[in-house]
C-alpha cells in the first residue's frame, strides 16, 4: 500500500485533474461531464482515503461541510437583500 506522503501526492494529483475536468466543462467539450463524473469520484476516495489516514470522521467532513454551506446561504441572502 502507499505511504502517507504517496497518498497525499494521489490526492494533489487528483485535485489537478478535477480543475482540468472543470474547465473542459466550462469550454463544452465533448465528455466533458463524463470526465467531470469520473474526476469528482476520484477526488472523492483519495480524500476519504486521506481522511482515513489522518482520523478525520465522516462527522468532521459534515461538520465542515454545514460551516461552507451556511457561508453560501448567507452570501446569498446578503446578495439578494442588495
Amino acid at each position: 500500500m502507499f505511504n502517507h506522503d504517496d497518498q497525499i501526492d494521489i490526492l494533489q494529483e487528483e485535485c489537478a485533474e478535477l480543475i482540468k475536468a472543470c474547465s473542459k466543462v466550462k469550454r463544452g467539450k465533448p465528455e466533458a461531464l463524463a470526465n467531470l463524473k469520473e474526476e469528482l469520484a476520484h477526488v472523492a476516495m483519495s480524500s476519504a482515503m486521506i481522511a482515513n489516514i489522518y482520523g478525520i470522521t465522516t462527522e468532521d467532513i459534515n461538520v465542515e461541510t454545514r460551516k461552507k454551506a451556511d457561508k453560501y446561504v448567507f452570501k446569498y441572502n446578503e446578495e439578494e437583500l442588495n
